[in-house]
């Protein structure tokens, strides 16, 4: 391996049909003073290379580089000695990066958009600026200087295309500068159109601007500039064409004959407005030097010269949508859901209508109803789906009403589907309502209108909903927007406040673990954690303080199942992800793409997992010859059981030997011979299987049964009528449990009874699987507490108090313990039925006295409690 920067020039050759420019694209960032931030280097088209030279170019003054990490595992042997960023280059502002391998025939082919390095810079300027970090064609080190080279596998230098990243610092707008300008921040629903201003200050006596403005076309999508307020600034202003291939808006403007122009300081030249295409997320709008390098122009004697600029970028995120709130709908499946906002009487306010499992959905019907008191004047507007004034009725609008019936347009389309908690549309209206007034927004049906919604084949979803509401008054002082960590343990999240109170300009403060983190509204680059604010207005008042918590995603997990060889290639690899966010992408070190593998030799194979925010993580998953094995399962399965009841023997075994040479032979600790054990009951369970080759193997196996049936009988008293209750208290066996009571004829068959009588009252019950027990109950008269007794018992034979009467204990699982006061046991009793006569354990009568009880009863949950007790025993009365 050769690791220096001189050393490419021993590839190049001149060989025809050389391979496509690769494309590498430096990511942007934002920062403060000290903050450490990332610049992503992406790569396209790096197919076939086996070497390369290049610098990276900062600006010194700016930036002082941290680190080089998270280096592509691609290259063989790539590592920081083939990246140069000591003193003597970083002085310079110059990152070289070299890398030769003449091992390799092929080359080496990274992913498009995959990474080849990050770099942490950290921000050692002061102020507001922009700076960029670029890859520049050739390189001046004074003494000599050096060209890009990129080597492929024919040994043809092929070059390189590079798009320069741009570091903004603080906001970017106030530093230095004969022009600053900057782009505003929106959040909305996906599927909704925001708008951000673009404004200027310090545009004086200018007479001519071009840029680029990237933003992410997987979460956005460009709609058109709107307010143009700049002479001879319009829609032909912007162009369009790179957002293909580059995800970038082209600007450009020139005066009408190139006289310099001046506007006002804080003027919105344009808004730009973009549709949101995922539920969560956001994207950076950001100002950049590709594909249309920045400049801006103004006349000097006569000639056209430069200006300096400061630029601000934006920022649109996916949440709630403008003012028109959030919803919390956890239904599972498919559901609508309107949202729950508030606004000021003599406003206008929208309630956003969000759906989840909408899977080709073509059809949807419903009601939608609210308070006409409070709102009027409604109107839909339409999101990701389409109304048209074909699809509703407003006829009771007056009435607070309105009437849905949207069906998709293209019959043979594939109809809508779209994220969960995406916009469908939106219902705005007039707010009329005294402050404090609320009017729910609800989804219904009546006879002629049904809910119901269908997909293209004609499949009805279950119809749930979530109804929202609209409160009259002015919403919260500060309102908060996040952006999450797109990975775990990323610092990309953001928090943005919206001021609504107090009298701007207004002061943020902004800190994490008791350290300052920021002083604007938004702040940026944020890791996982708690931060709290506190915003102050102009005359010094407190408008609002409280903390926000940003929680990273759930990392991806990976597991893996796999099939061992028995035969040849016959191994495979079962991959389960979790985690991360949205859909996953594997990438093999096999080259495939595919969740699984099979058709497997003996190896260690890798899988890269990659989610729908670009988390990735990697497993190294080994896979060799199976092993002759025998696994013991049960085939009975009673309700998720392998025993029906518990003390039952009916339960089936089988042992499957896998991998050895068949025929097998079978030897179970029970004495049996066969490959499957009948009717067996709970216990542990071996067995040893020989092949035909002689080879032994052996198997174990516990077989569980379900806990016993134990049913235990509450009751409430009668109160000398028929106000009694019982219900059974079942634990044990296998539910759903039905019941049979022995108060009627036919008995009742509910887990509760009513309407009783003074009495004992025995239910029986049935589990799942056939399990029956039975529990009995005594309503008392009067309602004297459970498992106490009277104080005297009378035992003479003439109907009335002669037995130890312990209330509720009828039907439990108990035992009895009565001592005499010298603390001797004289009788003991398990099950206590109220039965004891004041007799000894041997059936001899005792004499009269204090006798002492110790009852102990099996609760429902098979824990245990003692209460004790004392009864006066007479048999004579005088």
């Amino acid at each position: 391996m050769i690791k220096y920067f001189t050393c490419i020039v021993v590839f190049i050759t001149l060989v025809s049909s050389a391979l496509a420019q690769p494309v590498f694209t430096l990511s942007d960032a934002q920062g403060n003073t000290g903050d450490v931030v990332s610049i992503d280097v992406k790569v396209k088209d790096f197919k076939a290379i086996v070497g390369f030279q290049f610098a990276v170019k900062f600006d010194p003054s700016k930036l002082k580089v941290k680190d080089v990490k998270n280096l592509t595992t691609v290259l063989d042997e790539f590592d920081q000695e083939n990246i140069d960023y000591s003193k003597v280059n970083a002085d310079k502002g110059l990152i070289t990066v070299a890398y030769a391998n003449a091992t390799s025939d092929n080359g080496f082919n990274i992913p498009d958009d995959g990474l080849f390095f990050t770099i942490e810079f950290e921000i050692i300027a002061t102020g507001n600026s922009t700076t960029l970090v670029d890859i520049p064609q050739e390189v001046d080190f004074g003494e000599f200087s050096r060209k890009v080279e990129m080597i492929d596998r024919d040994y043809n230098e092929i070059g390189m295309t590079a798009n320069a990243g741009t570091v903004t610092i603080g906001e970017g707008g106030s530093g230095p500068g004969r022009v600053s300008l900057s782009l505003g921040a929106a959040s909305g629903s996906n599927g909704e159109t925001v708008c951000i201003p673009l404004k200027v200050t310090s545009f004086t006596e200018l007479n001519g601007m071009q840029y680029s403005i990237k933003f992410d076309t997987d979460f956005l999508e460009f709609i058109e500039g709107r307010n143009f307020n700049l002479t001879n600034f319009s829609e032909s202003s912007i162009a369009t064409e790179s957002i293909a291939s580059d995800g970038a808006l082209i600007i450009s403007w020139s005066s009408p004959d190139t006289e310099p122009l001046s506007i006002t300081d804080g003027t919105t030249i344009v808004e730009l407005c973009f549709k949101i295409k995922k539920s969560t997320g956001s994207s950076n709008i950001t100002f950049s030097n590709s594909p249309q390098k920045i400049e801006f122009s103004t006349l000097e004697d006569g000639q056209t010269v430069s200006v300096e600029s400061n630029l601000s970028n934006g920022k649109i995120s996916a949440g709630d949508g403008g003012n028109s709130g959030g919803t919390d709908c956890d239904k599972q499946g498919f559901s609508i859901a309107a949202s729950t906002t508030t606004a000021p009487k003599g406003s206008s306010t929208c309630v956003n209508i969000v759906g989840k499992g909408i899977e080709k959905m073509a059809v949807l019907q419903t009601i939608i109803e609210w308070d006409p008191a409070v709102l009027s004047n409604p109107s839909f507007e339409s999101a990701n789906v389409e109304i048209t004034s074909f699809d509703y009725s407003l006829d009771k609008g007056a009435e607070g009403k309105a009437i849905l019936s949207w069906t998709y347009k293209n019959p043979d389309g594939p109809g809508i589907t779209l994220e969960d908690n995406a916009l469908l549309f939106k219902l705005c209206f007039d707010v009329i309502g005294d402050d404090g007034a609320v009017s729910s927004v609800i989804f219904t049906g009546d006879n002629t209108t049904t809910q119901l919604a269908a997909d293209v084949d004609g499949n009805f979803y279950t119809f749930q909903q979530c109804d929202g509401s609209v409160t009259v008054g002015q919403p919260e002082d500060v309102t908060v927007q996040t952006v999450p960590p797109t990975c775990t343990g990323n610092n990309d999240g953001s928090i943005s406040l919206t001021v609504n109170a107090g009298q701007s300009p207004y002061t943020f403060a902004w800190t994490k673990d008791g350290q300052a983190v920021g002083a604007k509204a938004t702040i940026n680059a944020l890791t996982a954690g708690t931060y709290s604010y506190v915003v102050t207005d102009n005359s010094g008042a407190e408008i609002g303080k409280g903390d926000v918590v940003l929680d990273d995603p759930d990392p991806i997990v990976i597991e893996s199942e796999i099939t061992p060889i028995n035969q040849g290639n016959d191994g495979a690899i079962d991959v389960t992800v979790s985690g991360g966010t949205g859909s996953y992408m594997y990438n093999w070190s096999t080259g495939d793409d595919t969740e699984d593998l099979s058709g497997l030799g003996s190896g260690t194979y890798t899988v890269t997992v990659t989610d729908g925010n670009g988390c990735s993580v990697s497993k190294d998953i080994s896979i060799g010859d199976a092993e002759y094995n025998v696994v013991i399962e049960a085939t009975t399965d009673y309700n998720g059981s392998a025993i029906s009841c518990n003390g039952e023997s009916d339960a089936n075994l089988r042992a499957k030997a896998s991998f050895g040479a068949a025929p097998y032979s079978y030897k179970w600790n029970t004495g049996d011979e066969t490959e499957t054990l009948q009717n067996v009951g709970a216990g542990d369970y071996v067995v040893t299987v020989t092949d035909s080759e002689g080879k032994k193997t052996e198997g174990r196996f516990t077989l569980e049964e379900p806990e016993p049936m134990l049913v235990r009988v509450v009751t409430t008293p009668s109160n000398g009528g028929n106000a009694g209750t019982a219900k059974a208290e079942v634990r044990g066996g296998t539910q759903p449990y039905t019941y049979e009571w022995n108060d009627k004829s036919p008995g009742s068959t509910t887990v509760f009874i009513g309407s009783l009588t003074e009495g004992s009252y025995r239910v029986l019950v049935t589990d799942a699987n056939g399990c029956m027990t039975q529990g009995l109950g005594r309503v008392p008269i009067d309602d004297r507490d459970c498992f106490t007794a009277a104080q005297v018992m009378t035992p003479n034979a003439d109907g009335l108090n002669d037995e130890l009467r312990i209330a509720c204990v009828e039907g439990t699982v108990n035992t009895l313990m009565v001592f005499d006061r010298y603390g001797k046991a004289v009788y003991k009793e398990e099950n206590y039925n109220n039965l004891w006569t004041g007799t000894d354990g041997d059936g001899n009568t005792l004499g009269d006295g204090v006798y002492y009880y110790v009852l102990e009863v099996q609760e429902i949950d098979g824990t245990t409690t003692q209460y004790k007790g004392h009864v006066t025993l007479l048999r004579r009365l005088n």
